[in-house]
């Protein structure tokens, strides 16, 4: 691809690999992304009662969770910012 002839290009070396860590499941990856979510808009994780999120395919063809909202246990609906979709629109 393009990425790694650049990469290539950049090392110095005939051949270049790209790794790529994911979770073990999706279930690591949606917990470390509402944690995330939850901790970057000043909320406390205890005071959550659930994630609500849908799933963004981003222009590279791979699909992430959107966080869009926080349903408080005090019964109130916080819209919150998702940073890895911020991240991907503005690369997108």
């Amino acid at each position: 691809s393009k990425f790694t002839a650049e990469c290539r290009g950049l090392l110095g070396e005939k051949s270049a690999k790209l790794i790529t860590i994911v979770p073990a499941g999706p279930d690591s990856y949606f917990r470390y992304k509402t944690l995330e979510v939850i901790k970057r808009n000043n909320y406390k994780a205890d005071d959550v009662a659930a994630v609500i999120a849908r799933f963004h395919k981003t222009s590279f063809g791979s699909w992430i969770l959107a966080v869009e909202k926080l349903k408080m246990k005090s019964g109130e609906l916080k819209v919150v910012s998702d940073f890895e979709l911020q991240t991907v629109k503005r690369a997108g």
